[in-house]
């Protein structure tokens, strides 16, 4: 497998705050997801 859970997890918030395009909302979205 390689990656951890965690790192994974890490990896999709930051595609998922990519396809959100807003910066000011990065910050909030990953508090959200976790």
């Amino acid at each position: 497998m390689g990656l951890s859970l965690e790192s994974r997890f890490e990896a999709y918030c930051d595609e998922l705050v990519k396809a959100l395009s807003h910066a000011d909302r990065s910050q909030p979205a990953r508090w959200y997801l976790k």
